[in-house]
């Protein structure tokens, strides 16, 4: 993939200049009526009837919910302005051929219909109920035969002794993970206690020395004073006390030494604190903290780990020296406090001083943070063969199910692989994965890998046996050199598509067929994005400064936002249509709400490179990524970063952006995935890529050309598919 612009100069294959920066947005906001009209009238009545339906009643069970052309359940039902609902699909392909209603004849056009969200839900949960009662009623007949099986087992005592020692087993674990979030707290709380007992009595031992400085003046000015009368005497006596005063001075230095603020070289062997490090007073955020646990960590808290004794909560006394699984894991997962606990505290303060906030939030947090460690690959695909030189994986995608997922590059191809085809089970996986250099250097005799240093990272460098072999479901052939792919939220067989010549293409995933094709941009064009509240909306950013707003039911675009420089991308807000997050190669985050482009809502300066991408994370909330090595969190209405994330490096490339709950992902130049928790500046876990050897495929040690170009979460477990600049796909597993 080609670099990220910088300072708003375009870098593109036909070289164009951009348009001047004093270019005035566009508006249009008179012809966006159409995507901002409220829905269509529906018919209450049939929707309140399917809700009310007894659903027990096997010949009404697919009343009003199947479609007048193919007489089946509807699939992404669709809405006409007479008020008949049909399948996505079914409507489509009848008004290719015929412009009017299959039901009443009416006149009837593409623009005129839009998505059926209600009667979709509906027809959802009916097939759920149904589902479970289907299912129900099978586990009903199975229970007779089941339980007569087990009675005429001549073991059943066993039988029935297994299952409720599973049921035991089971019970067990849900009480070891609340026990393992309490002494997580607990052991972090006094860890913040020791930090606070140790900066009050730094901080009282400088508030006497003040109160003794401020005396001794007291007293000098009275002295000089009363001898003003003695004009022969007074500056020699004034001399005299300055150095009654400096030998005060001398006696507070030698009683720090007992009792005051340590030295540096005191500071190591006693988890002290940096005498210049709280410069900005008392507050609990800035260096302060920092130095007192970077210093702290190594020592201090290993040696509190060692003179730990273990209670027993009944008999309350020191149980053996061996320690217990419980015991090793609440170690590691102290030790992995260290690099976040500067962060940990600021919000542990944070979420204290709110009105009725608990510990379940900071507890929660805790709990994540010191629960995973590295990524651990699963699986491996290759989207090219080995000896292709143009391997740049620029997006990858799951569909709205996240059945399937799309991969797209510069190869000119887009493909579609079936998920459930990949193992994603770390016990059944092909091959196995052996410790990295790094890992090998931190296990313990047990085999426990512990935690790693920040630059350390989990790599793949040899397999025991080959890998499977993926094949697509698909393969849809493109023009141009992909660089972004974008799933419709609502309608499944629908995927967008931007690329280097600023086409941005709908595809039929189905049959693989173009849809349509918009090109008004007049440069390469970074990326698109479907409206999740509203399917049939999208926008597009490119190298020409502008952003353009499109109707999947309309030719030409709906409105042009226009930029001072070139714009790397442009994104809906979950849950509002009307709001859009622009980010652009002048260093700064837009916000704007389509229904008045001429004001925007909001501007972020705070990057000092271009803003490559730009992800929600809620409504309020913002994550940037920029190629400056950073990533930066923002909150509509607050004008400055509430974090900045550092670690990975990212200077010039696209190398991904994708956020899971409190999750966030990113790829890396040095090849490598890096992993963030939202409120912790510095990586949870990485993942370090191979390069391939483009005989045997096999992985070999990392080359520094290669970087990660697409990452993407799957929303419903802790896994995720990384792709680095040759090519490699990986799905990765956060684990412990």
């Amino acid at each position: 993939m080609s670099q990220i612009p910088n300072d708003g100069s375009a870098h593109t294959e036909t070289n164009t200049t951009p348009p001047s920066s004093s270019a005035q947005p566009e508006d249009r906001s008179e012809n966006t009526g159409l995507i901002f009209q409220p829905p269509f009238n529906e018919h209450h009545s049939l929707l309140n009837r399917l809700k009310d339906n007894d659903i027990d009643s096997d010949g009404d069970d697919e009343a009003g919910i199947t479609c007048p052309i193919c007489q089946g359940i509807m699939v992404d039902a669709f809405i006409t302005r007479c008020g008949h609902s049909f399948c996505h699909s079914c409507l489509a392909r009848h008004l290719d051929k015929q412009k009017w209603c299959p039901v009443c004849r009416g006149a009837l056009q593409d623009t005129t219909t839009c998505p059926n969200f209600n009667l979709n839900k509906v027809i959802e949960q009916r097939q759920a109920k149904s589902q479970t009662r289907h299912r129900n009623q099978r586990n009903r007949a199975k229970l007779t035969t089941v339980a007569d099986y087990l009675d005429a087992l001549p073991y059943n005592e066993d039988v029935l002794s297994i299952l409720s020692n599973a049921r035991a087993k089971r019970k067990k674990v849900m009480l070891h993970k609340g026990h393992i979030k309490s002494s997580l707290l607990s052991m972090f709380l006094t860890m913040v206690e020791d930090f606070a007992a140790q900066k009050a009595t730094k901080w009282r031992q400088y508030q006497d020395l003040v109160i003794r400085d401020k005396m001794s003046i007291q007293q000098l000015d009275g002295q000089a004073q009363n001898s003003m009368e003695e004009n022969n005497f007074s500056i020699q006596r004034y001399d005299d006390c300055g150095d009654d005063n400096k030998s005060n001075d001398d006696r507070h230095d030698g009683d720090d030494d007992d009792d005051g603020p340590r030295s540096d070289s005191n500071n190591n062997d006693h988890g002290g604190w940096d005498d210049n490090s709280d410069s900005d007073g008392d507050s609990v955020q800035g260096h302060s903290n920092r130095a007192y646990f970077s210093k702290a960590s190594g020592n201090h808290i290993n040696r509190k780990i060692k003179k730990r004794k273990y209670i027993d909560d009944s008999q309350k006394s020191e149980i053996s020296s061996t320690p217990t699984e419980l015991e090793l894991i609440l170690a590691t997962r102290q030790r992995r406090i260290g690099p976040h606990f500067s962060d940990l505290m600021d919000f542990y303060f944070m979420e204290r001083q709110k009105l009725g906030t608990g510990l379940a939030s900071f507890s929660s947090t805790l709990y994540q943070l010191t629960h995973y460690s590295h990524w651990t690959p699963l699986d491996t695909i290759h989207y090219t063969d080995f000896s292709m030189t143009s391997t740049i994986v620029s997006s990858i995608e799951f569909d709205r199910d996240e059945d399937y997922f799309a991969v797209g590059g510069v190869n000119r191809e887009i493909k579609l692989y079936d998920y459930n085809m990949l193992n994603d089970s770390l016990d059944e996986r092909p091959f196995t994965v052996p410790l990295s250099y790094d890992d090998q250097e931190n296990s313990d005799s047990q085999g426990s890998i512990l935690p790693r240093n920040n630059n350390s990272a989990i790599s793949e460098t040899s397999t025991s046996v080959p890998l499977l072999v993926h094949c697509p479901l698909s393969i849809i052939p493109c023009e141009h050199k992909i660089s972004c792919l974008s799933w419709n939220p609502y309608i499944k067989s629908r995927m967008a598509s931007s690329d280097y010549e600023g086409v941005v293409n709908i595809w039929d995933t189905n049959t693989g067929q173009n849809v349509r094709a918009y090109r008004e941009h007049q440069q390469r064009a970074w990326s698109v994005d479907t409206s999740a509240s509203n399917p049939l909306i999208m926008a597009s950013a490119s190298d020409d400064s502008c952003v353009k707003i499109w109707s999947i039911q309309e030719k030409n675009s709906l409105l042009t936002l226009t930029q001072r420089g070139n714009v790397c991308c442009a994104k809906f807000a979950p849950n509002n249509q009307h709001l859009v997050a622009v980010g652009s190669a002048d260093h700064q985050i837009t916000c704007y709400d389509l229904r008045n482009t001429n004001n925007p809502i909001q501007t972020f300066s705070g990057h000092n490179k271009a803003v490559s991408y730009v992800k929600w994370n809620g409504d309020d909330e913002i994550i940037s990524a920029s190629t400056d090595n950073t990533l930066k969190s923002w909150k509509i209405g607050r004008n400055e970063c509430t974090r900045t994330y550092s670690g990975h490096r990212n200077e010039k490339n696209f190398v991904g952006l994708s956020l899971k709950d409190n999750w966030i992902s990113c790829g890396s130049e040095n090849n490598t995935v890096y992993t963030y928790h939202k409120n912790s500046s510095h990586p949870v876990a990485q993942y370090k890529f191979g390069s391939v050897d483009p005989i045997t495929g096999q992985e070999l040690p990392n080359e520094d050309a290669l970087f990660v170009s697409s990452v993407c979460w799957k929303r419903d477990s802790m896994k995720l598919l990384g792709a680095n600049s040759k090519g490699v796909i990986k799905l990765l597993q956060l684990v412990e």
